[in-house]
């Protein structure tokens, strides 16, 4: 799972730097927009039903065959109508004609690949994650060579309208792909409706939809409001968003397989959830707390190096939003323990306290301070999500005393970090990145960040089993 997440981010990473040189600011612009709008709109044609799906089949893969045909018509069925409604609205927003035109094709492309994420949903389920990564990572790669193509001056010159017919042929090529999967690998589903079935999902999954709606509100509205009242700040703000989202790769990684595993768990083995929750947030708070002080200290650099000189306006945006991800830990341990021990309802009160302060926030911030104040509203709505998160709904789930020294030794060695970044010139982003993570992890490990549970666990990761010794870890295991 972390492969199909990384390896696309890599290379979305690469696309960005080469486009955002050819399209500079105002192409840039545009793009985010459309994109924005058409992935705003498409995602809430999901009311519930996957994360449904999801639950129910990992616990008993028989379910699959009484639940699949049924899934699939209710969220294609939704899908279409969302996309639909989408293209009427879309006329009524104050866009030029050929934004509008880049966003029917944005939301044609978006029902397509909306149509891929029913059938990963399968995979998901029957934690064959490694369909998930030939899938996204195939297109990744192709949606990366059709895009250059068309965007390249030499070649296709055909600007912001060539990266968005490029996504829509790498989105039905996604489709292709994971058809092709479920009917070899997984079931060859019959498109057969279930009325009992139907009922069922539409209203156990009900809690979910609206979690989900109200996280699709919480997730683009800044930029949809930004869009209308500062256009050309969406970019400076769009971009750096992206960058720090791509940043979540692990968080994103956990929280998509997690979910069956703590599921599974609750039924067999409650009693071990607690332990698993607060190792896994000990291990993504040691990844993503260096990331942030990193990335706040070199933000110039890095924005400068990706995007190029046009994006200066995004460097403060970055310095704000990139601590995003420290609140993001909470939220990729929470949302699925919350859901995996049928508490799926209480994801919805929270996500609706975030939705109206981020509405609030936004509507008061941006008309004064553009993407500044939308990353701003971002950062503050997140912390009162994750307080509400721990304060009423997990602090039962985890022992809070059990990480605090964890996050004092995470904090130590980050300072150190700093430190080194701001007293060692190097002259090279590349070489800031590997100096700063080898002071922090020869920090942490001198200190006794690790513990002797942690070491068995990565020895067990990296081995598979305990017997597969080899001299090279035993080093390893005994330096450690």
């Amino acid at each position: 799972m972390t492969l199909s997440i990384i390896a696309p981010n890599i290379i979305n990473l690469i696309f960005l730097m080469i486009v955002a040189r050819i399209l500079l600011n105002s192409g840039m612009n545009d793009y985010a927009v459309i994109i924005g709008y058409a992935s705003m709109f498409a995602l809430f044609s999901d009311i519930g039903t996957t994360a449904l799906i999801i639950r129910d089949v990992a616990r008993d893969h028989t379910l699959i065959n009484n639940y699949a045909g049924t899934y699939i018509i209710i969220r294609g069925s939704i899908t279409t109508i969302v996309v639909l409604l989408s293209l009427i609205i879309v006329n009524f927003m104050p866009y030029s004609s050929f934004i509008i035109h880049c966003i029917y094709v944005a939301l044609l492309s978006q029902l397509i690949f909306q149509f891929s994420n029913i059938l990963s949903a399968f995979f998901q389920a029957y934690e064959k994650m490694e369909y998930i990564a030939y899938g996204t990572i195939l297109q990744s790669i192709t949606f990366f060579i059709i895009g250059i193509l068309m965007v390249d001056k030499n070649i296709g010159n055909m600007g912001v309208i060539g990266l968005v017919y490029a996504n829509l042929i790498s989105n039905i090529f996604l489709l292709v792909i994971n058809i092709i999967l479920v009917w070899l690998r997984i079931e060859r589903i019959k498109l057969n409706f279930n009325t009992n079935i139907g009922k069922y999902m539409v209203l156990a999954g009900l809690p979910f939809g609206i979690a989900g709606f109200l996280n699709t509100v919480y997730s683009y509205l800044d930029r949809f409001i930004l869009s209308i009242l500062y256009y050309s700040d969406v970019a400076n703000y769009t971009l750096p968003y992206t960058l720090v989202m791509s940043l979540t790769f692990l968080m994103t990684a956990y929280n998509t397989s997690i979910f069956p595993m703590f599921s599974k768990i609750f039924m067999t083995r409650a009693d071990s959830l607690g332990y698993a929750c607060e190792k896994s947030f000990k291990y993504l708070l040691i990844l993503t707390v260096p990331i942030c002080v990193g990335t706040t200290l070199l933000s110039d650099r890095i924005i400068y190096t990706i995007y190029g000189s046009s994006f200066s306006g995004a460097i403060p945006v970055l310095k704000i939003l990139v601590w995003l991800l420290v609140f993001l830990v909470v939220t990729s341990i929470g949302f699925p323990l919350l859901t995996a021990t049928h508490r799926e309802r209480l994801n919805m009160y929270i996500l609706g306290v975030s939705a109206i302060s981020n509405i609030v926030l936004n509507v008061a911030l941006i008309p004064r301070y553009g993407a500044i104040g939308s990353s701003i509203a971002s950062l503050i709505t997140m912390g009162i999500l994750n307080s509400v998160l721990i304060l009423y709904f997990i602090r039962g789930d985890i022992r809070f005393e059990n990480i605090i020294k964890p996050v004092i030794k995470v904090a130590v060695s980050s300072i150190v970090m700093a430190l080194a970044i701001i007293l060692i010139s190097v002259n090279n982003l590349v070489l800031y990145i590997f100096m700063g993570a080898a002071v922090y992890f020869i920090t942490f490990v001198l200190i006794g960040g690790f513990s002797k549970d942690d070491v068995d666990i990565l020895k067990k990761i990296m081995l598979g089993s305990e017997k597969k010794e080899n001299a090279l870890f035993n080093i390893i295991h005994r330096f450690i």
